[in-house]
């Protein structure tokens, strides 16, 4: 064998000296090292990029489930003390106009319970069924009660139609009360549970930073500002109704409440108003829901329109809205209310029919102010007060505000 041969069948390390050798295998175990450094990096980070955006979907799935247990408790609420008025009405009237709505919102209120139980949505099953609040029970005996009522005024047995009358205004604040705690318990879960996954956020974000500063800023910052945008959205969701945009019954209370403070703090006038939007069930029952959501909707852009920019607006039943006027005299609030109630009764909402074609739907809204310059009363006890006044707005013909100041 010539010695060409041997050299073309020779190794690379045939070619150098031993020390030259030893420095290229030690570069290459540097180069696999780094090799495998960078890619166990790459592979935490994605990793950590990985369940992060689990925990983010976990979130958003969450938030999603709060927002419709929200609706349903609320709509629930709404449709209880909605029965509970009709019952009020239906003895008060004894006709059988109001006796077919009290049978309607009976039957509603049934259905919604059967929707829930058919619903498969184990977190509002679980909150149902929850021996703390038993709402289920409590809303079927609640029916009952209110199915009652309507029995002995349809008998002529008007001491036991005032006496159930009065058990049932009793169950619905009882009802109201559990129904209020079990979203208020399940809302402090759901934020815990966010918070949780907050953390460990967070903590991913060290690992991130301990193994490579760089992906962490091209991969973090982006994931913390969408959690931020979560995270407010799920605290709009929990003050925002969610079909009107403006403040839900419990944001309303709060800001009411503080106006009410102010006021007496500083001794200024105020009025609050409580109002809605005459025979709305009808718009429901003739032109369908999503009819009835745009007229509600629509209500709510006159309002804003109409209104001062400090005054606190509120939906905190199902077409029942409330106001706070803070600084504003008992003059000065009907002048408000009035050219609201105006124009709303000359402003008709635009839908489209089952054809496609355009139409318009004109429709009223009756109110009740309470009016004062200053007052011992609470909140609760004002917006009894504004509601009886609501009342007399409708027994007077509906499409006007009442207003009594004390």
């Amino acid at each position: 064998m010539s010695a060409q041969e041997g050299i073309g069948k020779g190794s690379a390390e045939d070619l150098i000296s031993p020390e030259a050798g030893r420095d290229l295998r030690k570069k290459d175990v540097r180069l696999q090292n780094m090799t495998r450094a960078y890619l166990t990096a790459l592979s935490v980070i994605a990793l950590i990029s990985i369940l992060g955006h689990f925990l983010t979907a976990h979130i958003t799935s969450r938030q999603r489930e709060n927002a419709n247990v929200t609706f349903m408790i609320t709509n629930l609420r709404s449709l209880a003390d909605e029965t509970a008025a009709q019952a009020s009405t239906f003895r008060a009237t004894k006709n059988s106009f109001d006796d077919n709505l009290l049978g309607g919102d009976i039957d509603e209120l049934k259905n919604k319970l059967t929707q829930i139980e058919a619903s498969g949505n184990g977190a509002m099953l679980s909150l149902f069924h929850d021996p703390r609040y038993m709402l289920g029970e409590s809303v079927l005996k609640f029916t009952g009660m209110a199915a009652q009522v309507g029995m002995f005024v349809r008998t002529a047995q008007a001491a036991k139609a005032a006496e159930a009358l009065s058990d049932l205004a009793d169950k619905q604040r009882i009802l109201d009360l559990n129904l209020d705690q079990a979203l208020s318990q399940y809302r402090a879960n759901v934020i815990g549970e966010i918070n949780s996954a907050y953390s460990l956020q967070f903590y991913g974000v060290i690992v991130i930073l301990a193994v490579l500063a760089l992906e962490m800023l091209f991969i973090f910052r982006p994931l913390v500002r969408n959690l931020e945008e979560y995270h407010e959205s799920i605290l709009h969701l929990a003050l925002t109704d969610m079909l009107t945009g403006i403040n839900n019954r419990r944001a309303f209370m709060q800001l009411a409440r503080a106006g009410l403070d102010h006021s007496k703090r500083h001794k200024t006038p105020f009025a609050l108003v409580i109002m809605d939007l005459d025979h709305f069930k009808s718009v429901n029952d003739t032109y369908g829901h999503k009819v009835g959501d745009l007229v509600l909707q629509h209500y709510t852009g006159l309002m804003r329109k109409t209104l001062r920019s400090h005054d606190t607006l509120g939906r905190i039943g199902g077409e029942e809205f409330a106001i706070f006027l803070p600084q504003t005299t008992p003059e000065e609030a009907l002048l408000v209310i009035e050219r609201f109630r105006k124009c709303v009764a000359e402003t008709p909402c635009p839908y489209t029919d089952a054809n496609g074609a355009p139409q318009k739907l004109s429709y009223s809204s009756s109110f009740g102010i309470i009016a004062t310059a200053q007052s011992a009363l609470t909140l609760d006890e004002l917006i009894i007060k504004a509601d009886e006044q609501l009342y007399k707005a409708k027994d007077s013909g509906r499409n006007r505000a009442i207003m009594e100041k004390i």
